[in-house]
């Protein structure tokens, strides 16, 4: 099971990462292996928190909310779901860090490329009039990485954004297969 989580991630090369402390991101250019992905994901959250680019194909993509964004409120995130269940995808809304920003999830049933995703993604989004850009509404898969879900301040989310359990919560077996279970009741 550890290994399936991995497998969503295969651009380790160059990736992303945060030491304690630090304000900004930095770049990583050593290959990434499962056992440092796993690491940051794992119970003993030394802080270190890493983050990967999406290759030409991918199962998974993501809208990034941050706290503070005007959609960032239960009203916005009904109204985002309710517009993508419209066409047929799922959104599974967790908590992203500490900041209380959101991540929403939408998966496939196998790999589609990123750059169609990007595209479509993004093209629906200002169809339905959403502001599209940094701090506000993010599209992923993008040129940009993102931090790995199941790190520390990750967090599940009730349908109206109240966090309902924290990763720290939960052993991280447990968080691997919730998440993953996630990904296979939503698949697009």
């Amino acid at each position: 099971m550890s290994t399936d989580i991995c497998e969503l991630y295969p651009v380790r090369n160059p990736s992303i990462c945060k030491h304690p402390g630090q304000r900004r991101w930095k770049q990583w250019n050593a290959p990434l292996d499962d056992h440092q992905i796993l690491g940051v994901m794992s119970d003993e959250g030394r802080g270190l928190l890493r983050g990967c680019y999406w290759g030409e194909k991918t199962r998974h993509g993501v809208l990034d909310i941050d706290f503070g964004s005007k959609y960032h409120n239960p009203e916005w995130l009904k109204q985002i779901t309710a517009d993508f269940a419209a066409v047929g995808v799922g959104l599974v809304p967790y908590q992203s860090s500490e900041s209380g920003g959101w991540h929403l999830y939408f998966y496939f049933d196998g790999a589609v490329l990123s750059e169609e995703v990007e595209t479509t993604i993004k093209n629906y989004l200002r169809h339905r009039r959403y502001e599209i850009k940094s701090g506000t509404l993010e599209v992923f898969p993008s040129g940009n990485a993102l931090r790995l879900p199941l790190q520390k301040g990750f967090g599940w989310l009730t349908p109206d954004g109240r966090l309902k359990t924290k990763r720290e919560e939960i052993r991280q077996e447990e968080a691997i297969a919730n998440f993953l279970r996630d990904l296979e009741g939503s698949r697009s």
